[in-house]
């Protein structure tokens, strides 16, 4: 399959723990878009499944399916690597409704280089404070948490190259406005 035959692609990113894939999750359903999962070798966290937004697999898999030539885009995040193959991009197009992702920035800006006009930027995102709160409430660690914030700053910065920016204080609010500002633009586009 050619990229450029592809319909509409929502990219959802932003700040680390801001919600983006429960944004997404309800935005897509909404829309009946197909979620395109990514490939990860991190362990998944509490109450994560395969059937959410990753598919867990080993180093060595991972290795193995990058050699092959499997994935469009990998990134390093931290010690973990992460990685869209193809053949998820394609299986999540093929009824021609739209697809969505969640990407952090490099992956978000990776795509919308590569299908222009075709995949939309959304950067969900909140408060530090918000964050810690969100975060400690999954138990994530706190080493995990640092590194969260650390990141925070370079990841707010990328908001400015997104096409829709909604800050996610309340879930359903903020899927509704992207919601209705993504209806608006494939309406206008």
């Amino acid at each position: 399959m050619d990229m450029t035959d592809l319909p509409i692609l929502l990219l959802f990113t932003g700040t680390g723990g801001s919600g983006r894939k429960s944004v997404a999750r309800l935005v897509g359903k909404a829309l009946q878009f197909s979620a395109v999962v990514s490939y990860t070798t991190r362990q998944p966290r509490p109450k994560e499944t395969n059937a959410d937004f990753y598919r867990y697999i080993s180093e060595q898999e991972f290795d193995r399916a990058e050699q092959a030539g499997e994935f469009i885009q990998t990134v390093r995040i931290a010690s973990y690597r992460y990685g869209v193959k193809r053949a998820e991009l394609e299986d999540a197009t093929r009824s021609g409704a739209g697809a969505y992702l969640v990407l952090n920035p490099e992956g978000a800006q990776f795509f919308k280089r590569m299908l222009g006009a075709q995949a939309v930027t959304i950067f969900i995102y909140t408060g530090k404070q918000t964050i810690l709160e969100r975060l400690a409430a999954k138990n994530i660690p706190y080493d995990v948490l640092e590194s969260y914030l650390a990141q925070y700053s370079e990841e707010v910065a990328y908001r400015k190259a997104c096409e829709i920016v909604v800050e996610n204080m309340e879930l359903g609010a903020t899927a509704a406005k992207v919601l209705d500002l993504v209806t608006a633009r494939r309406l206008v586009s």
